[in-house]
């Protein structure tokens, strides 16, 4: 039985095909193949039907995304490009136990100190909470910590308990400033001119400063910070909080309701609440929070708060409005990072929480 020409040149350009052998690059430095069916006569119907495939070499082509593994802390790189083929017609399949990141992977709480203060400041906050630190609380110590988890920018929240620690806190922060390090500042209620040192703060190149309602003995609603956030909006500075109950003091002044109506006086501040809105007052938060235009961190909940109450906020609130916090040094900030990616959540939610939401935060 006589074949047709169409079906006799499929025929070729089949075999031709198996004939090739396509080779996935092992590491992102080597260049992407490309590979042809054999040359034919010029002219032919199989020279005009050759294809150029290419498969994908695990090297970023516009925007650089990085893979860190929660359990080795490598990173990897991989490709973003839509018009990638790979020899399975997908995306370059996940490494288990590992999530692509689309921004910096940030710690958005620690703390540290001044290297001849840090050992007499962890001593006594470690007795008063009962809570060994991991780390020495010096920017070295924070780096090595970041190092061991993989972490690559951290930010830090300084506390100042007195107003007239203010500003040595402040300048000392700005000399932290670097690429992995980004240092807030410290800001009290009871300093005499708070608008004018946000104003120092801001030239010195601080986004933002730190508050303590527990340890500074306020309560955030009081009217007469409000010039202050009045300035802090205006700057374009972020205002971050302590929430909720805390380990040391025994008081609660910033619950889950009058953050709720710091919001409503200033919709247009910039807020990041520690420990998912109100430590050990979670309860509250889906009432009072949930929804509204407020950033939570992470800090100090993964242990104290069951998982799928965690979870439930988070997508209650919104990954994109969620970061990751470590409250270093007193956690393990490598271990907090493994349970976010142990509890479900998806890709996209694991990329806001842990990275790209600070990203954009940042960026503003």
């Amino acid at each position: 039985m006589r074949q047709s020409a169409s079906s006799v040149m499929r025929m070729r350009v089949q075999s031709e095909r198996s004939r090739t052998t396509l080779v996935t690059p092992r590491h992102s430095r080597l260049p992407r193949l490309t590979v042809t069916p054999p040359q034919t006569t010029r002219g032919s119907r199989t020279s005009r039907m050759r294809r150029r495939i290419i498969v994908c070499s695990l090297r970023p082509m516009r925007r650089r995304t990085t893979t860190t593994c929660a359990s080795t802390a490598t990173r990897r790189r991989s490709c973003r490009s839509k018009r990638c083929w790979c020899p399975d017609n997908t995306r370059p399949a996940r490494l288990s136990g590992c999530a692509t990141l689309l921004g910096m992977l940030t710690d958005f709480h620690t703390h540290i100190w001044p290297d001849a203060l840090a050992s007499a400041a962890i001593g006594a906050l470690s007795a008063q909470g009962g809570i060994p630190a991991l780390y020495d609380g010096t920017v070295a110590g924070l780096r090595s910590a970041m190092k061991r988890a993989g972490i690559e920018r951290s930010v830090v929240q300084p506390v100042a308990t007195k107003p007239g620690q203010v500003r040595a806190i402040n300048d000392w922060a700005a000399t932290l400033m670097s690429d992995d390090v980004v240092p807030f500042g410290a800001m009290h209620p009871d300093l005499e001119d708070p608008v004018a040192e946000l104003e120092r703060m801001h030239a010195l190149g601080l986004r933002g400063f730190k508050m303590h309602p527990e340890y500074q003995s306020f309560s955030p609603d009081d009217h007469k910070l409000s010039p202050m956030l009045d300035a802090a909006t205006e700057l374009g500075m972020i205002f971050f909080s302590h929430a909720g109950a805390d380990i040391g003091p025994q008081t609660l002044s910033g619950t889950p309701d009058v953050f709720a109506r710091v919001i409503d006086r200033h919709p247009d501040l910039t807020i990041v609440l520690a420990h998912l809105g109100g430590f050990r007052q979670w309860h509250d938060v889906p009432e009072h929070l949930v929804g509204r235009d407020v950033y939570l961190d992470t800090a100090f909940t993964l242990g104290h708060l069951p998982d799928e109450e965690f979870v439930a906020i988070v997508r209650a609130h919104g990954a994109d409005r969620v970061l990751f916090g470590s409250d270093g040094p007193w956690t393990d900030a490598a271990a907090e990072i493994a349970h976010i990616r142990s509890m479900g959540f998806t890709d996209a939610e694991l990329d806001a929480i842990l990275g790209g939401t600070a990203e954009k935060l940042l960026a503003r």
